[in-house]
């Protein structure tokens, strides 16, 4: 589950076939020859802390350090010819792995990290969807209000995979 910080309510449940892919993840990326490709990643998504960490002492909410997680896990290309995190998850052979997991492998691969704008609540019926258009590329999305754990308001910008 995850809890709001400042309400302590929970906003959702992890599936935990993907939250066994994660774990799985997250041990592959303390692995000793991509340590260097993981303090890369984070440092890239975390800079603006880096920076002011000097000067302000600000830290980044629980949030951002797993959006840049995500960002290691799904999105990070190594520079040194190394493949990214979910294809050598993909491509190791484990023979625990239950059947849901390698699909969870591949939605992870998949996806991507958007920017979208809530466009519009459905009708008072159906008032747990949420029409949302990406601002990257203009696709248009209905989806379950429930996903996300709080209630978005029309016109608010979301961050989200």
């Amino acid at each position: 589950m995850i809890a709001d910080q400042q309400t302590g309510k929970t906003q959702g449940v992890i599936n935990p076939f993907l939250f066994k892919v994660f774990n799985r993840l997250e041990t592959l990326s303390w692995e000793k020859e991509f340590q260097p490709q993981r303090e890369q990643a984070l440092s890239h998504c975390l800079q603006p802390y880096l920076k002011s960490q000097l000067e302000s002492r600000l830290n980044p909410l629980p949030e951002e350090i797993d959006l840049a997680k995500l960002y290691l896990y799904a999105d990070y290309v190594p520079n040194d010819g190394q493949p990214p995190l979910i294809e050598k998850l993909r491509n190791s052979p484990s023979e625990d792995l239950s059947d849901q997991e390698p699909l969870w492998v591949e939605l992870i691969g998949q996806s991507y990290m958007d920017v979208l704008e809530v466009m519009a609540k459905g009708p008072a019926e159906d008032s747990l969807n949420i029409y949302l258009r990406s601002l990257g590329d203009g696709s248009e999305y209905w989806v379950s209000a429930e996903s996300f754990g709080l209630e978005p308001k029309v016109g608010q910008i979301l961050f989200t995979r």
